[in-house]
């Protein structure tokens, strides 16, 4: 297994990928939320917003829509949200935390899960882009609640900030650009 992380915008063909798979996300996220809880809007809303969306993944400048592969292959995607007008420079979430970096989508093809390859992905993400991070999900959604708690806790070696708020589990933490 091989790891790698790739702007979604450098391929056409990435982007394309990404809208394929993007209806299988939101169908199981709304298996996994039960519609509408915490911060995560009803699923058939997201739907009808699809094109919306994925066109906001590769217009808006401080959205970083990323593909993820293994061993070149397409496994999934990631959209990391980065300071401006929506997430302000040093941005106050919810719980009064300072922010850099939000994780808004994070999705691995069903085939490619329970190998290390959502975990390792995130851990390059965050190496990727230092600073303030801001992970969340639905407690609803109890295999990403365990996810993110068990790849955070192992890339911050337990050093991080959880609270429950409105529905959702959220974790903060810093990061910093290092090998993984």
């Amino acid at each position: 297994m091989s790891v790698t992380l790739r702007d979604a915008r450098e391929m056409p063909a990435d982007r394309a990928w990404i809208d394929t798979v993007y209806a299988h996300y939101l169908t199981e996220l709304a298996e996994q939320t039960q519609l509408g809880t915490g911060v995560f809007p009803i699923v058939s809303e997201l739907e009808s917003r699809r094109a919306e969306l994925l066109a906001g993944f590769f217009q808006d400048r401080y959205a970083n829509p990323l593909l993820l592969l293994d061993s070149g292959a397409r496994v999934g995607f990631a959209l990391v949200l980065t300071p401006n007008q929506r997430l302000p420079a040093r941005a106050v979430s919810v719980s009064g935390h300072a922010i850099d970096y939000r994780m808004a989508e994070f999705y691995v093809v069903p085939s490619a899960r329970r190998r290390g390859v959502g975990r390792m992905a995130a851990h390059l993400i965050f190496s990727r882009f230092a600073g303030q991070w801001e992970t969340s999900e639905a407690m609803s959604n109890l295999p990403a609640v365990t996810f993110w708690r068990e790849t955070v806790d192992d890339y911050t070696r337990g050093r991080y900030d959880e609270r429950l708020r409105d529905g959702d589990v959220r974790q903060w933490f810093v990061s910093a650009h290092r090998a993984t």
